[in-house]
Order: C-alpha cells, then sequence, then structure tokens
C-alpha cells in the first residue's frame, strides 16, 4: 500500500479533504482522502507500477508514477500549489 502526506507547497500547512488516486493499467480506482493533518492511506495495493494524481480544491493537480513492490508499505508527500 501506499500512505503519505499533503502539504501546501507554500505554507507547508496540512491540507485536508485532498483526494488522492491511484490506478493500475486496467484495474479499479483507489481513492483516498486526506485527513485534517493532510495524512492518507492506501492499504490493500497489490504490488505493481500505478499512476495516480492528487486533486484538492483551490490547487492544481498533480500526477505521479509510483511503484509497489510486494510486502513493501511505501510512503509519498506531495506538495500542491494554487491553480485553476
Amino acid at each position: 500500500g501506499l500512505t503519505g502526506s499533503v502539504k501546501d507547497g507554500v505554507t507547508f500547512e496540512a491540507v485536508g479533504g485532498a483526494r488522492v488516486r491511484m490506478q493500475k493499467d486496467g484495474e479499479a480506482e483507489h481513492v483516498a482522502v486526506t485527513d485534517t493533518a493532510g495524512r492518507f492511506d492506501l492499504g490493500g495495493l497489490q504490488a505493481g507500477r500505478y499512476t495516480g494524481s492528487v486533486e484538492a480544491d483551490g490547487y492544481a493537480v498533480v500526477r505521479f508514477e509510483v511503484k509497489l513492490r510486494v510486502g513493501v508499505r511505501s510512503r509519498k508527500g506531495f506538495e500542491v500549489v494554487g491553480g485553476e
């Protein structure tokens, strides 16, 4: 699985309510919403390469790729900045 946090790229304050989406080719999308401390947890993901995005109201979308390995819980931090 993947755990991590989302912060404002200017103030470095936590961003609550951000949607972290991940998808492996041809499979259902997995979505987590950050808590008030900006933390998220996407558990139960199988090993493999995923594409994803972080979306929060008032911020530009952040797109990413991550490779998850068997038996390893990955951690990733994201910074979002104002945008359309």
